[in-house]
């Protein structure tokens, strides 16, 4: 388990940060110096300003990882954000590496937010210029009803549901039975056979005494290979 830090081990103040200044020479040239608030974090003030770093050792390097200049990280914040740096190099992981992921995660999701926006905007201008696209018939009654922003996507200039509302799946089998029959048929009449009837998915032949059982199997035969031409 990872060490926890000692809060009362810290040795700067908001008064220490705020009057630090960087060291002056004989010849006025000025010198970095380097505060220490305890496990590695510190405040390095140069002529330029005033930066926190933290430097810590992993894998047996010396590593430090920036976290931004003071006033606008305050020491609250120093500590907050090297809090969480050093609780990950205890585990055993780059503290640096984790910050680049963290800020590429960010800017990916306001990226994904502002293209959201971008893709409403779009949305609505499609509606304003065509209405009727919100409107669908429902499935079994055919019904037309209106479907809300919530049920439609906008994509490639078009409005898509966000569900298949109605799906022909019947509509298909209804017209490869269709299909199949128009062989069968043809089919029955170079046999000498007769169709009586259809019921559903089952059909009743006529055929002569010669034909017997065998007619089943022309009729299966008719049916597979109709239907196999129509999914194709």
């Amino acid at each position: 388990m990872a060490r926890q830090l000692d809060p009362t081990k810290r040795k700067l103040t908001d008064i220490q940060c705020k009057s630090a200044k960087p060291l002056r020479d004989e010849n006025g040239s000025t010198k970095p110096i380097k505060l220490s608030d305890g496990y590695g974090l510190n405040l390095e003030v140069r002529s330029d300003g005033k930066f926190w770093f933290y430097a810590f050792r992993l894998n047996g390097k010396q590593l430090k990882l920036n976290l931004g200049g003071y006033p606008t990280v305050r020491l609250s914040d120093a500590r907050e954000m090297h809090q969480t740096a050093w609780t990950i190099v205890q585990d055993g992981e780059d503290p640096r590496q984790a910050t680049i992921t963290s800020t590429q995660k960010k800017r990916a999701q306001t990226e994904q937010r502002e293209l959201e926006k971008l893709q409403l905007v779009e949305m609505e201008r499609a509606i304003q210029k065509d209405p009727l696209q919100l409107q669908i018939r429902t499935q079994g009654t055919n019904r037309r009803r209106w479907l809300s922003r919530k049920e439609v996507s906008f994509k490639d200039g078009k409005l898509r549901p966000n569900t298949l509302f109605n799906q022909p799946v019947q509509g298909l089998a209804a017209d490869g039975m269709k299909a199949a029959l128009v062989v069968l048929q043809k089919r029955l009449e170079e046999l000498d056979a007769k169709l009586v009837a259809v019921i559903h998915d089952e059909v009743i032949v006529q055929t002569p005494p010669t034909l017997g059982r065998s007619g089943t199997g022309y009729c299966r035969a008719g049916h597979d290979r109709r239907d196999a031409d129509f999914c194709q």
